[in-house]
């Protein structure tokens, strides 16, 4: 019986979750992407992942992305409502896109955002969180 208990805790044991490891690029740029409010953090991450697929030398970590999305806002209605405020996300994505295009004198229609991306990852900013150069 003791031994049928202690299986039993351990298979319950085994099938907890377990947290994914959070720090998969630079600690500096995952603390300074999670400290964003949220339009801004879901803006960041759209760039991110713009500069990602218009980038043969830098690749969007998606995987990370969702780990990140779920450390910061959990699941239910806290993190749907986050991810559902299109306007403010709209509105600062547009202004962190002037922002960079600026910085880098390039333009996001141009196709080739690798600047942007080598940039970025350089300031270990909080789009370079989710950017790994390839």
């Amino acid at each position: 019986m003791r031994k049928l208990g202690l299986i039993l805790v351990l298979a319950v044991a085994g099938c907890a979750p377990r947290p994914a490891a959070m720090i998969q690029g630079d600690p500096t740029a995952t603390a300074a992407l999670l400290a964003l409010p949220e339009a801004q953090f879901f803006a960041q991450m759209a760039l991110a992942e713009q500069v990602g697929a218009a980038c043969t030398s830098i690749a969007f970590n998606q995987s990370f992305s969702y780990a990140l999305v779920a450390h910061r806002f959990g699941a239910g209605r806290r993190g749907l409502r986050a991810a559902s405020n299109h306007r403010a996300t709209e509105l600062e994505r547009d202004v962190a896109m002037r922002s960079l295009q600026a910085r880098y004198d390039v333009t996001f229609d141009q196709g080739d955002l690798c600047a942007i991306g080598s940039g970025e990852i350089a300031r270990k900013s909080a789009l370079s969180a989710v950017l790994i150069p390839a």
